[in-house]
């Protein structure tokens, strides 16, 4: 990235950043590209220390800016020499094949970086996005503050060649690598190019990742920090009409016992809970039924298992099949009658023989039986349904009041302070619920605390098991 304003993720910008960035990051982390901060609509002298030189145009460039001046005339000669950047990116391509066991191949590609780079006064953060831009990958990936992304870099007539290349990934070990560079440059005029190496297949954890796009819509709010209450205007027209279904139906169907149920003639109770309210909502929304009639047919099949049409089968049509026989003579025999008098004759011939052959070998008496025969089964009855998730609590209250004989208000009271705790059964019989802030929510007796407790445990297992038979999700 070039031109534009300094930030550290444009550390290449001709225009100067904010004061913060230009008076505390810069110099800070990175002391070598600090330069003089002017105030903006002002005259006054810069409001900051100058580490750089006295350039205060925007559009200087990098090699201008020096974090101290040179010593001597060699030095400042190599300081002023631009080098070009061969840059080399490595992946490894995967197999096209999931299941297949070739190992991924390395891939190559090399490019060089547009213009000439002042490597020697360049930082190490500074250099990696300059070097990726061969690629176009300059914003694709981020250097670390610290440290990061590995890269190799050798020139002509370095240690271990473009093969065992020094690894950079600290400033120290940058630092290393410029004076290094420095030494070579004073001893050949000709060294003009560096080459750097990047491993993309190690670099995941520099990409950048776009941030997400603020949405100046009023409600985007409730939904990242839920600090508002849900509104009908935002529901859709058949999000309304499926609620409004749903409140005709509780309406129509309300039983002082469970809160919503469909009784059909016997008087038998079929719970309604959010799953199956909303399936009957769906009907009613389609027209197939209306609030005040019962459910569909097909969805009393899908709750209870009941009235499923047995297919009955029916003997295969033929010549003995269920219409009369023809009353008129056959003229002439055909080829399939004469095949099916044959079987006929030799089906019983093949019984007396396999009767004559099993009369050869010796029987072997019957074990005498162990015991008296087992009895038929009784038919296993079906079992009640089990109740909605969210009235777990109140039903398993009322289970307990009625299976304990314990007061209505006792009860009652106790059913509120757990409701706010977010209390469940299956909690209660956790160990970690104590009797002592069980009896301080509920102000029941230590001894009742104690039946509450395994009560739950038992209470919770049966349901449990009905919810697994049905397939409802707990």
């Amino acid at each position: 990235m070039s031109g534009g304003r300094r930030s550290l993720a444009n550390l290449t910008g001709t225009t100067q950043g904010s004061a913060f960035h230009e008076l505390i990051v810069v110099p800070t982390l990175i002391p070598e590209l600090a330069r003089p901060f002017i105030n903006p609509g002002s005259d006054a002298p810069p409001l900051g220390r100058a580490r750089a030189s006295s350039h205060t145009a925007e559009t200087e460039t990098q090699s201008d800016a020096t974090s101290e001046p040179p010593s001597n005339s060699d030095e400042h000669v190599n300081d002023a020499r631009l080098l070009y950047v061969h840059v080399t990116l490595e992946w490894s391509e995967r197999p096209t094949l999931a299941r297949s066991r070739a190992r991924p191949k390395k891939q190559h590609e090399s490019k060089l970086v547009p213009r000439a780079v002042d490597v020697l006064t360049t930082s190490r953060v500074a250099f990696i996005p300059i070097a990726l831009g061969a690629h176009g990958y300059g914003d694709t990936y981020m250097a670390g503050i610290a440290s990061g992304p590995a890269m190799r870099i050798s020139w002509s007539g370095s240690a271990g060649g473009k093969t065992g290349a020094a690894v950079v990934l600290f400033d120290t070990d940058w630092k290393i690598i410029i004076d290094k560079l420095r030494s070579a440059l004073t001893a050949s005029r000709k060294l003009d190019t560096i080459c750097v190496i990047f491993d993309l297949d190690t670099m995941e954890g520099f990409k950048t990742r776009p941030k997400r796009i603020h949405s100046p819509d009023f409600y985007e709010p409730e939904l990242s920090f839920g600090t508002h209450v849900p509104n009908t205007e935002h529901c859709t027209p058949a999000q309304l009409a499926l609620g409004s279904a749903i409140d005709e139906i509780k309406a129509a169907h309300s039983c002082a016992e469970h809160g919503t149920c469909f009784i059909n003639a016997d008087l038998q109770h079929l719970e309604m809970n959010r799953f199956r309210l909303q399936m009957w909502g769906q009907a009613v929304v389609s027209g197939k039924s209306a609030a005040s009639d019962p459910p569909p047919k097909e969805l009393l099949v899908t709750w209870t298992g009941a009235g499923a049409v047995v297919a009955s089968t029916l003997k295969p049509r033929g010549r003995s099949g269920p219409f009369p026989a023809q009353q008129f003579p056959i003229a002439s025999t055909s080829t399939s009658d004469t095949a099916n008098l044959l079987l006929t004759t030799m089906v019983p011939v093949m019984a007396m023989m396999a009767q004559n052959m099993v009369g050869n070998f010796p029987r072997t008496p019957a074990p005498a039986p162990n015991g008296p025969p087992a009895l038929p089964r009784s038919p296993v009855a079906a079992s009640s349904p089990p109740p909605a998730i969210e009235d777990d609590l109140d039903v398993f209250m009322d289970a307990f009041r009625r299976a304990k004989k314990i007061p209505d208000e006792v009860i009652n009271n106790a059913k509120v302070q757990l409701r706010d705790g977010r209390y469940t059964p299956d909690i209660l019989c956790e160990p970690s619920v104590t009797l002592e802030r069980l009896t301080e929510l509920t102000g029941l007796a230590e001894g009742e605390v104690h039946q509450l407790k395994k009560f739950a445990r038992e209470w919770s297992g049966k349901i449990e098991g009905k919810r697994a038979r049905r397939g409802i999700q707990f």
